[in-house]
C-alpha cells in the first residue's frame, strides 16, 4: 500500500488514505464536503451511502 500512495500524485494520495483507512466507497469520498467532516467530535458524515443509511 505505501509504494501504491507514494507512485500517488498528493492530492490523489489524500482520497486514497482516506478511503483505505474508512472503508468507504468511491463515490462516497467524492461527494464529501468540509461541512460534512467534524474535527472537533472525529466523525465524517457520508451523505448518500449504498443503502440509503446516512
Amino acid at each position: 500500500m505505501a509504494a501504491l500512495l507514494s507512485a500517488l500524485p498528493t492530492d490523489m494520495a489524500l482520497l486514497a488514505r482516506l478511503l483505505y483507512g474508512t472503508g468507504m466507497r468511491l463515490l462516497e469520498g467524492l461527494r464529501l464536503r468540509i461541512k460534512d467532516v467534524d474535527f472537533d467530535r472525529g466523525v465524517i458524515v457520508v451523505r448518500q451511502a449504498k443503502g440509503d443509511k446516512d
